[in-house]
Formats: structure tokens, sequence, C-alpha cells
């Protein structure tokens, strides 16, 4: 199975830090099963955009833009 590489843009990582402590451990395991599976089932397409896929934890969303459409 192929593996992805994850590229953090500054803006999240100065968001993460401002999250509650119990939030970020459970995001950042989230954001690091991406790198096996790229576009979960409980995945959704951001509407209005070619290759943006959302994923909630808990009361935030992981917003992640993969460069090419994978099937």
């Amino acid at each position: 199975m192929a593996s992805y590489s994850i590229e953090w843009k500054h803006s999240a990582r100065k968001e993460l830090k401002k999250l509650p402590r119990h939030m970020i451990g459970k995001i950042i395991a989230t954001i690091e099963q991406l790198s096996r599976d790229p576009i979960p089932i409980n995945s959704r397409k951001v509407l209005g955009t070619e290759y943006s896929y959302g994923i909630r934890v808990g009361n935030y969303r992981i917003i992640q833009r993969c460069p090419v459409r994978i099937y």
C-alpha cells in the first residue's frame, strides 16, 4: 500500500496550538492516518472545490487538499 506525505501549513500549526490539549492528540492521530488512507470513508468532499476533503474530529474540522484526484 502506498504511503502519502503530510505537509502542514504554518497557519494550521498555529491554530493547532490554540486548541484544547485533549483534542490535539485526537486531531494529530487522525491526520497521521491520512498518510495511509488519504480519503477515509468518513471524509466528505468540500463543495465548490475540486480536490478538498473534510473530516470531523469532535467539534473541529480538518480540511485537506489533495494535489491529484484519488479514486
